[in-house]
Order: C-alpha cells, then sequence, then structure tokens
C-alpha cells in the first residue's frame, strides 16, 4: 500500500511540474517570472524559448531549478542549456552566449559556429549598417524561429537591392557543411553597393576601398548600376571605340583609379565613401576626389607628374566632356610642345604610354622628344633615326605615319611587318589631314624642341 501511495505521489508532483512547464503555459506570451512557466511550446525546442527569456527577477533561480548550476547551467532535471548556448546565458546575457555581437571568432566565446568572425565587423562598422543585424538577416532576429535553426539565414533588405540584375540575394557554399571551418561563409550577389557584383567569400574573402576600386565599381557600358563609371566623352578616334573616357583611360591605356583619383578623399567613414549605403546616389560628388595633380578645373584636366604611379604627365588639356577642334596647323614654324606633342596625346598614348603595347617608345608629355630626336629606331623592319632633324624623309616617325618609304614604297597599313601608325588605323589623313605635314615641318626645320 505504501509502495502505490509513493508512485501516486511521484507522479503528481511529476505532472505538476510539467504542467507549471508545459501546456498550461500555452497562452503566455513571454517567460512568466512569478510563475515560473516558459513560453508556449517550449518543449519543441530552443526557437520557442521567446523574445524576454531572460526577464524577470527571479529568472536565475527558476532557471537552476531545471536546467543545473547558473554558471554552467550544465543540466539538471532538464537538459543542459550549453546544448546549444556556447556560455551560460545567465552569466553572458544576450547574444554573447553563442556570439559576439557582431559575431568576432573570440575564443572565450567560440571560435567556431554561430560565432565566425567572417567580414562582421567590416559591416558592422559601415554607417547606417552599425547594430542592424536586419540589414543581412531580415526576419532572423533574436526570439525568431530562423535565429536558432542552425543555418545561416541571409535575407537581406530591399534598400539594398541592386540596380539590375535581381533582388540581393545569398548564395551559400554548399561544399562543406556552415560549421566546418573549411566553409568559406558564401557570397552575396545584386547588391547595390557592392556594384551588382558577386562580393569575395564572407568568411575568407577581402576588399581593400583604397585600391580595390573595380571590385564595386564597373562601367555603366558592362553593367548599368547605381555606382557605375560613365562620365567622359565617348572615344571614336582609336583602333577601338570606347562608350566613354573612363573606359578608355583604364582600358586602353591600362591606368588605374588611384591614378586619378585621391582615395584619402574616398576614406571609408561616415563623412566620404560609405555614407549613405542605403540609399542609390552617390553620396559625393565624384569630380571631387580627383587628385590635385590631375589639375581638373571646369572639365577639362592638365595631368602633371603624378607620385602615385605615373611618373610623367599623360597629356596637355583635355576636355573630359567635349571631343576638341581639330589643330589648325601653321605652314611653318611649327612648335613641338604646341603643335606637335598635341597629335601625340590624341593618336599615340593608345600604344605608347606606361603600360602599353608600345610602351618601349613613351609618346607622353615630359619624355616624347628625347625619345624620338636622334634616336635610332629599334624595330628593324623600318630601320634608322626616329627624328633626323631637317630629314622628314628619312625619319622613322615620318615614315611610320605618312606610310611613306624614302624610295616611295608604302607600308604595309595591316601586316605584321612595316607597320603604318597609328596601328590597326584609321590614319592621320583620315582624322586630321593637316598633322602629318605638320609632322613633316617640323622635323625639316630643325625638330626644335619648343
Amino acid at each position: 500500500m505504501r509502495s502505490i501511495i509513493q508512485k501516486t505521489a511521484v507522479i503528481i508532483a511529476l505532472a505538476v511540474s510539467l504542467w507549471g512547464c508545459g501546456s498550461g503555459n500555452g497562452n503566455a506570451p513571454n517567460f512568466n517570472s512569478t510563475s515560473g512557466k516558459h513560453s508556449f511550446g517550449w518543449l519543441a525546442g530552443p526557437a520557442s524559448h521567446g523574445v524576454k527569456l531572460d526577464s524577470g527577477a527571479n529568472v536565475a533561480s527558476d532557471c537552476v531549478g531545471c536546467h543545473g548550476p547558473a554558471a554552467t547551467l550544465s543540466g539538471g532535471v532538464g537538459p543542459a542549456c550549453r546544448t546549444c548556448h556556447t556560455l551560460s546565458p545567465l552569466t553572458n546575457p544576450g547574444c554573447t552566449s553563442c556570439h559576439g555581437n557582431p559575431p568576432n571568432g573570440d575564443p572565450a566565446i567560440s571560435a567556431g559556429f554561430p560565432n565566425k568572425k567572417g567580414a562582421h565587423d567590416v559591416h558592422n562598422a559601415l554607417n547606417k549598417v552599425t547594430g542592424v543585424c536586419a540589414t543581412c538577416h531580415n526576419g532572423g532576429g533574436f526570439g525568431t524561429l530562423n535565429h536558432f535553426s542552425q543555418v545561416v539565414n541571409i535575407s537581406i533588405l530591399a534598400d539594398y537591392n541592386a540596380k539590375t540584375g535581381g533582388p540581393a540575394t545569398y548564395q551559400p557554399d554548399t561544399s562543406v557543411p556552415i560549421t566546418d571551418p573549411n566553409n568559406n561563409g558564401g557570397r552575396c550577389l545584386n547588391i547595390s553597393c557592392h556594384g551588382g557584383r558577386t562580393t569575395p567569400p564572407f568568411r575568407t574573402g577581402a576588399i581593400n576601398p583604397n585600391i580595390d576600386c573595380t571590385t564595386c565599381h564597373q562601367s555603366r557600358s558592362a553593367s548599368d548600376q547605381f555606382n557605375s563609371y560613365f562620365s567622359g566623352r565617348p572615344v571614336t578616334d582609336q583602333p577601338q571605340n570606347y562608350a566613354s573616357l573612363h573606359d578608355f583611360h583604364l582600358q586602353s591605356i591600362g591606368l588605374s583609379c588611384t591614378d586619378c583619383h585621391d582615395t584619402n578623399r574616398l576614406a571609408p567613414d561616415t563623412s566620404n565613401h560609405f555614407k549613405f549605403l542605403n540609399t542609390t546616389t552617390l553620396d559625393i560628388t565624384p569630380a571631387t576626389t580627383i587628385r590635385a595633380d590631375i589639375n581638373y578645373v571646369a572639365g577639362s584636366c592638365t595631368p602633371a607628374n603624378n607620385s602615385n604611379s605615373l611618373n610623367i604627365g599623360c597629356h596637355g588639356t583635355h576636355s573630359w566632356t567635349t571631343i576638341p577642334p581639330p589643330i589648325v596647323f601653321p605652314p611653318s614654324g611649327v612648335s613641338f610642345s604646341k603643335y606637335i606633342q598635341p597629335i601625340f596625346d590624341s593618336y599615340c598614348l593608345f600604344c605608347h604610354a606606361a603600360g602599353g603595347i608600345a610602351g618601349f617608345m613613351l609618346l607622353q608629355q615630359g619624355v616624347s622628344y628625347a625619345n624620338l630626336v636622334n634616336v635610332p629606331s629599334v624595330q628593324q623592319d623600318v630601320p634608322g633615326i626616329r627624328v633626323k632633324p631637317g630629314d622628314s624623309t628619312n625619319s622613322v616617325l615620318y615614315i611610320r605615319v605618312s606610310g611613306i618609304l624614302p624610295d616611295g614604297t608604302a607600308l604595309d597599313p595591316l601586316g605584321l611587318h612595316r607597320l603604318r601608325m597609328p596601328q590597326g588605323g584609321p590614319f592621320l589623313d583620315t582624322q586630321d589631314p593637316g598633322a602629318i605635314t605638320a609632322i613633316k615641318t617640323w622635323i625639316d626645320e630643325g625638330a626644335l624642341n619648343n
């Protein structure tokens, strides 16, 4: 009889206990520190803990009654909280019981998932993103089912959709589980602040905003994005046409963005480069970032010596927006700086510039004269002196641009040898008919450096 009574008492005690923690709490939206009841469906898993599990004055004593010592919550009649939490949620309230805020890889919490650092700190430092986890984890905040699902839940706010290409999306690394240290964290696609381009891997990639400009910025002719570059007149007077002078400088001459733009004016802080990432307009006028030594004034630039990577000025004053009118050459008294160098600037720097395919003979301002006058040609298909003062007929420069050898035979305009210049055309007699005569006159008048 005593045994039956004891068993009955245990059953009743268990029933009361389960009622106090389980279905009897079905209508309680948050943890109730008075009744000691969990929110509805607590047995289903950690996702049902509710938004304010840590509220209430006596929550610590309520937890340790089932889950063990407060310092560890290593388990008692209830499960160990450390099954899911990295640290005790009582002694490490909020995010830090599982990961840093944002995740930081701190081994004191956990160096693994869900505390992988990746690019969390970089993104969290950005204006309008700091502390706003919903920027990328929309709908995955604390207290939601997604927050505890043991997968990376990425849902990017529509404010960050790229202009073209579709909505901002996340592409996970499916080669290994997300908890695997070798998982690269995945990539994002169609993000406005990344110019619609696929981002580097979140955990293993990186972007240096001082030099990796084209990681986020691309030509509008390639992709029409909010931050695409497109300014500058079209270039139609070179062997290959370009949609803009931006394209010409980057693709043809091979300049980098920082040859013309000052990264000190693009500092990644709240006042310049990353001012309002959730808007679709540029937060700084691009022209204000141009380097001082480019001498950009009223839509025209006159590059000087550039200590960044160019060691010479590449051309004289050129308009960024309008096609310059044809030069009117005088019949005599042809000045090298006023008439001959502008010909090189307009038609020759496609190849004869630093990094160009004919970089062995630079024709940029400041060095062109020394590379031409009384200098032997290194191209043996047309041997001789590049510019022989007083003798245009036997000067390689004049032979190349006129297409006529001293014996009167023509150069091969398209072949592999005895090439006429500009290589592949169009040639100067169709682009600027007076230019060839001006070069001849300058040479015959003594090829002065004037």
